[in-house]
């Protein structure tokens, strides 16, 4: 268990720390492959393997992947066309379909993760300022924080679509600190991506709290080192 109670201003991250989200994503593309890779004569894994490939291509462009966050159905749409073209499929209006279908389906799966509203009672309890840091679109962040009653529990919200800058970017952070009017080092951030919410406020002098779901570590080929793990926010 790492402890947060040395630090008056807490940071914490949405997606995948407050809420399961993209952890979800795998489980829905398998729910969803049969019905969409049958009467196109595909395999259920081979579209499967080939979305997650088209995914990981599209992400990996830094700038290309900030544009994409802030329309996530949009580009969804643009992952599983690229599969289907690698597959050789000419179901432009399918493709879109099954995007579109991940949607609708990853969204009302989105859901709490265990303990971690009851971690943001227990800061607030004991006197510290809150600020919620996510990246993504203003109405996609802000309907999950409505859904879930969310808001309310943070002196601060920065949201990339609404601030118009997103982690890493370290403007972020001065930002969030700025309305919490905080020093770096009375301040920890809790998240579970090593670059967005570890490596980057660590610059700052700011303590960094890694959600590790799957308790694996920290890969060995990153530099980034936590400086405190947990498995769950709820753990803090």
């Amino acid at each position: 268990m790492s402890s947060a109670a040395p630090y008056k201003v807490v940071l914490v991250d949405l997606d995948d720390t407050i809420l399961e989200f993209g952890r979800i994503a795998p489980r829905v593309w398998r729910d969803l492959a049969p019905a969409f890779a049958a009467p196109l004569g595909v395999e259920p894994h081979a579209l499967v393997e080939a979305v997650e490939s088209a995914a990981n291509a599209f992400w990996s462009d830094a700038e290309r992947a900030a544009r994409g966050r802030l329309d996530l159905a949009a580009s969804r749409r643009q992952i599983v066309s690229s599969a289907f073209t690698a597959l050789r499929l000419g179901e432009a209006e399918r493709a879109h379909e099954l995007a579109d279908a991940f949607t609708r389906r990853r969204d009302e799966r989105i859901a709490l993760l265990p303990g971690a509203v009851d971690a943001l009672r227990r800061a607030r309890a004991r006197g510290a300022r809150l600020g919620l840091v996510t990246n993504g679109s203003a109405q996609a962040q802000r309907a999950k924080l409505a859904r879930f009653d969310l808001a309310r529990h943070f002196d601060a919200v920065l949201i990339e679509g609404e601030f118009g800058r997103g982690k890493p970017d370290l403007a972020v952070y001065h930002e969030v600190l700025r309305r919490l009017d905080a020093r770096p080092d009375e301040t920890c951030m809790i998240g579970d991506n090593l670059e967005w919410d570890i490596a980057a406020p660590q610059r700052l002098g700011i303590f960094a709290i890694w959600v590790d779901p799957d308790g694996a570590g920290v890969p060995a080929d990153s530099k980034v080192r936590p400086d405190s793990m947990v498995r769950a926010l709820a753990e803090v």
